[in-house]
This record gives C-alpha cells, structure tokens and sequence, in this order.
C-alpha cells in the first residue's frame, strides 16, 4: 500500500510512469486481534494497557522526530535506531500484551516478525507519516492497479537490470562505477 500524500518519493514515481492507484480498503475496517490465545473484535487493550500503550506510543513518536524523511537514512546519526522492532520493544519494556499489540501491528505494516525487521523502518514510515503512529496504519489505503508484481516488472524493464530468482547471494561489492553480486555457485553478477 501507498499513499501519494505521504510517500513522496513513491508520489514522484507514480506519476512519472503513469501509475494509476485504486482506493484497496478505506473507512471503517473490522478488526479482530489475538493476544495471549485470545480472539478480540475491536481495540484489545483495556485498563493499564492503554496507559501503558500511551505510554510506548510517545516513545515511538519521540524517536519518529530523529528521522528526517526528506535526506537519506545514511546522512543522519541513527545507527542506535538499526535495531529490530523486538529490540527497540525491550528496550521500552511494555506490557506484555501491550508488547504483542504492537508487535502484531508492526507485522500488519511490513509483513515480518518484529524480530526480522529494523525499527529505523518504522520509525522513517512514521516520521513520513507527520510523526503519526496512526497515519502509518490508516493513511496508507491506496494499492497499484498493475499489481505490485506489475510495478516490479515494469520497473525491472526500464532499468535494463538482471534479475536472477532463487539465486542465493554470498556477497555484495559495490565500487564507485559498479556494483558485483556473488552468488552461491561462486559465480559473479554485475
């Protein structure tokens, strides 16, 4: 998912190449969390949790602020933030089931578990997002007509790029002209 108001860079490209979106879920959306074995419709927390939630959400916010989504990752001092989202979790010491609230939430935005995954990610979705927690959630309704899979594709043939599947890669090299895959059969890809 996508949203042209938030993600300018993807804005850029969506309509350089024309991109039509179409609106994949909006307004109000059922939802069903389970935490702790336990099938919840609607919001799950309750009592302490939500202060507890409020609580961790700020954290997130905070750090949210030391992104600047507008100059690459790798020009700002965020290495402490390279961490997993279960890392960054410990770190804040939440409930636990406010702990698997977000965890779960995290997975709903990247499609990983929280320990598989940077929250420098997180962090730079939401800083994109206005520093919204939320926005990062419910802003992003918009899907491409083609398919991602057809953005991959169209993408791949404009670049002129090699693309290898299943290819299990070793090392990445990069210089200044070219950048060398190596894969596991030791042969190389520029």
């Amino acid at each position: 998912w996508v949203s042209t108001d938030v993600h300018p860079f993807c804005a850029e490209e969506v309509e350089r190449y024309g991109l039509e979106l179409k609106v994949s879920h909006g307004g109000a959306v059922e939802t069903r969390w389970s935490l702790g074995g336990e099938l919840t419709r609607g919001f799950p927390l309750a009592g302490e949790d939500l202060y507890d939630l409020e609580r961790v959400l700020f954290e997130i916010v905070d750090a949210s602020h030391r992104v600047d989504p507008e100059r690459p990752r790798d020009e700002q001092d965020l290495a402490d933030l390279d961490v997993s989202v279960a890392e960054f979790l410990d770190r804040l010491g939440p409930r636990p089931r406010v702990r698997e609230f977000l965890s779960m939430w995290a997975g709903l935005g990247s499609g990983a578990l929280a320990s598989e995954w940077s929250v420098l990610t997180a962090l730079s979705l939401i800083a994109a997002m206005g520093n919204s927690v939320y926005g990062w959630y419910g802003a992003v309704t918009d899907a491409f007509e083609i398919g991602a899979g057809g953005v991959v594709e169209m993408l791949v043939a404009d670049s002129g790029a090699t693309v290898e599947l299943g290819a299990e890669v070793t090392a990445i090299e990069q210089d200044g002209e070219a950048v060398t895959v190596t894969v596991r059969d030791g042969s190389n890809i520029e």
